[in-house]
């Protein structure tokens, strides 16, 4: 009682060793000691067995027993302090066994508490919502580049392309004849420049207007 009055947020049990129980406690009164579930060794004290489970805050843990008992039962042999997490259904949880010794400082019994890990949720919840944000900022990234790269050819055409006819302007032809110049000085080959003259096209646009005349 004093247990739970003083941490209202934590489970306890006790357990003790059954050589123990054998050795010290009364053959009318061992009827009171049941096995415990977890720990094939140990005796529970039925009376503070109710108690706890009158109080128990994570009731989790009763449907997963047998994993439990799996994963302590390597340490409780020890017969050492120890700690163990677990995760059940998604709520961290610390399984804390404290060793009590008599007063020759042997081994008899295990104080177990169990408790809630708010850092594991927390840095979890933190882990998550940082991948959230990088996931957030590369988007972001791939969006602002696709941006300037469509930018960008959109204003490479405008500066290559004159507006009225859509086909290459001055200073394009002008790029590309230096390169096909240069080409051919080089390779001493030759070529060929081809010019289309439309006559009486100012006549176009003063008889049907600059409109037909720009199609």
């Amino acid at each position: 009682n004093l247990l739970f009055n003083l941490y209202p947020e934590q489970d306890f049990f006790f357990l003790m060793n059954k050589d123990v129980v054998n050795y010290k406690v009364f053959d009318d009164t061992k009827n009171n000691y049941i096995h415990s579930k977890i720990a094939s060794d140990y005796y529970v004290d039925k009376d503070v067995l109710n108690k706890s489970l009158e109080n128990l805050k994570f009731t989790e843990i009763e449907g997963d027993i047998e994993l439990f008992k799996k994963q302590l039962d390597p340490h409780i042999k020890t017969g050492n302090t120890f700690s163990k997490e677990f995760n059940v259904n998604g709520k961290y949880l610390i399984v804390s066994f404290l060793s009590v010794e008599n007063f020759k400082r042997e081994h008899v019994a295990y104080l177990i508490s169990i408790s809630e890990d708010d850092t594991l949720m927390l840095m979890k919840r933190n882990y998550l919502l940082f991948n959230f944000m990088i996931f957030i900022v590369l988007i972001s990234f791939f969006v602002i580049v696709f941006q300037s790269y469509r930018n960008q050819n959109k204003l490479l055409k405008m500066s290559t392309i004159d507006f009225l006819t859509q086909v290459l302007n001055r200073n394009k032809m002008v790029e590309l004849l230096s390169q096909e110049y240069v080409k051919a000085k080089r390779y001493n080959s030759i070529y060929t420049v081809m010019m289309i003259d439309i006559d009486y096209f100012k006549s176009i646009n003063d008889e049907f207007g600059h409109a037909v005349g720009d199609d």
